[in-house]
């Protein structure tokens, strides 16, 4: 805590929106930071999958990469005969 801003470090991380709402988006130490620098946080990707209807359930973990790390999805979905391409585009559309 610093005693000038009144701020507490929790490792959190939080995104406010145009209004002036703050979002939790994780714990710092959650973020996968891909090789391109992006960072990906994996409750937004699997609260993104879990919003497709094909979507049972969802994990999404990082991959080590190039020094940094890649996310990975694991999905499982309602019917194996599904094709599994549409619900993760529409997903990765939604979750940036």
């Amino acid at each position: 805590m610093t005693t000038d801003q009144r701020w507490y470090g929790t490792g959190d991380i939080g995104a406010l929106d145009a209004e002036g709402n703050l979002y939790f988006k994780g714990r710092k130490k959650d973020v996968i930071v891909t090789p391109a620098g992006m960072n990906v946080y994996p409750q937004d990707l699997e609260a993104a999958l879990r919003r497709q209807p094909e979507v049972k359930d969802c994990v999404v973990i990082a991959l080590p990469r190039e020094g940094n790390a890649e996310p990975c999805a694991v999905i499982i979905l309602r019917d194996r005969n599904v094709d599994p391409e549409p619900p993760v585009s529409r997903a990765n559309e939604t979750s940036g």
